[in-house]
């Protein structure tokens, strides 16, 4: 299957990707399985308190990094 494909020829080269609209759920999501399957370094760019801690958590031992624009510090 041409995306079996797709996903194996990202993986042996990741690089960082930013993901906008982090509060989305599905946003989450694509960058929690990205993250699963080695395919990048996602980054969710975000406003403060967009995400709810619980969720924060979550992303982080995924492997997702959280940017907050507001405090430009990474979480």
């Amino acid at each position: 299957m041409i995306t079996d494909r797709l996903v194996e020829a990202a993986s042996k080269r990741p690089r960082r990707i930013a993901f906008a609209d982090a509060a989305d759920p599905r946003v989450q999501t694509a960058a929690r399985w990205c993250a699963n399957r080695g395919i990048c370094s996602p980054v969710l760019v975000t406003g403060s308190s967009q995400i709810d801690e619980s969720v924060l958590t979550e992303l982080t031992a995924a492997g997702v990094d959280v940017l907050d624009v507001h405090e430009h510090q990474q979480r």
